[in-house]
């Protein structure tokens, strides 16, 4: 359980700091905030112990990852680590 919780975290200072920068730099504020609430809540949702709830927020996640690199607010660099960090939540749920 605490590796799970302890990769949530390092995802969502990973979408925080993704926000950020849609924010600030690019004056996104739609998507982004969806983004952000879906990846910071997985691991909210995980220590609340509703697995299930996580789960859901994951591949929320992914959705709104997937659309940020198809609309280019975000850089394939970003897509690529940000998604093989949901694979490695994905991973330790299921172990």
């Amino acid at each position: 359980m605490k590796e799970v919780i302890q990769k949530c975290r390092e995802l969502g200072s990973e979408v925080f700091k993704i926000y950020k920068k849609l924010v600030f730099e690019r004056k996104e504020f739609e998507v982004s905030k969806e983004f952000l609430i879906s990846g910071t809540s997985i691991g909210a949702s995980y220590t609340l112990f509703h697995p299930r709830l996580a789960c859901i927020k994951l591949d929320e996640t992914r959705y709104w990852i997937t659309l940020l690199k198809k609309t280019r607010y975000i850089y394939p660099s970003e897509y690529k680590n940000l998604m093989a960090r949901c694979d490695e939540i994905e991973s330790c749920m299921n172990d």
